[in-house]
């Protein structure tokens, strides 16, 4: 049978799934055969077992949509749009549902455009001490690798600027994440975060014992590693609870603020 024949121009991959589907399965209503393209689209919409996408709450064909490691189901365009988000949002990156790292391969859910650019962002978000092209109108991060000539960890002594802003950090009292040395600050919101993020907090944390002025090096990096371990195993937080509003909205989140790229 040619199935081309039997499908409207406009038809979507999700019909096309199911039709081919059925056909394998010999449960394609024999009625379908003598139809004209438009009402075989429609039975084959009306009478397929649909699934819900997890994201936008619409209906699909099971072979439609990609399941993680968890239960949860996701159609092609909330996927892609999920990948998409964290590729802006380094807080969202790596894509995650219920905890569990989404594999991003190519092939049938992933262009190779959309893995390229994935990768080149993991690559990016995986450097800890980043340098970006100091044009304003490109800021395109540049690999290690690709740093010609002798280099150095932290601010260039030669940039005035950036050296004028540590300064005002010191006086408003801004810190230095311990890992990848932006200057960052907790605003709002609570302490679940990033194991990067952590060791900040942590210093917060003991910073405000009233003994802190009494440590020693030592003692202080002991209690600034124990405080850390506490906050990624212990504390608690609402993230998980939700609520649906419908249509299209902007998330905006204000919390752990990088404050200095």
């Amino acid at each position: 049978m040619d199935i081309s024949s039997l499908l409207p121009a406009d038809a979507t991959d999700e019909v096309l799934i199911y039709i081919l589907r059925s056909l394998n399965h010999g449960d394609l209503p024999d009625s379908m055969s003598g139809q004209t393209e438009s009402s075989i689209w429609a039975s084959s919409r009306n009478e397929s077992q649909t699934t819900e996408c997890i994201a936008c709450n619409n209906q699909f064909p099971p072979l439609a949509l990609f399941k993680p490691s968890c239960s949860h189901e996701y159609c092609r365009a909330c996927l892609v749009g999920l990948v998409r988000s964290s590729l802006q949002d380094e807080s969202l990156f790596p894509p995650k549902c219920c905890g569990q790292t989404i594999p991003i391969k190519q092939g049938r859910w992933f262009s190779p455009q959309l893995v390229g650019q994935f990768q080149a962002k993991k690559l990016e978000f995986d450097t800890p001490n980043r340098t970006y092209c100091s044009e304003p109108s490109c800021s395109t991060f540049i690999p290690p690798v690709f740093i010609a000539g002798s280099h150095h960890t932290g601010v260039c002594p030669s940039d005035t600027a950036s050296q004028q802003f540590l300064q005002l950090a010191v006086q408003n009292g801004w810190q230095q994440c311990y890992s990848c040395h932006r200057v960052v600050e907790l605003d709002t919101g609570c302490y679940h975060m990033r194991p990067s993020s952590a060791i900040f907090v942590a210093n917060t944390v003991v910073d405000r014992d009233d003994n802190a002025d009494r440590m020693d090096a030592a003692m202080r990096q002991a209690h600034v590693e124990e405080e850390r371990v506490n906050l990624m195993e212990n504390h608690e937080c609402p993230h998980r609870v939700w609520g649906l509003r419908a249509g299209d909205h902007q998330l905006s989140y204000h919390g752990l603020s990088a404050l200095w790229l």
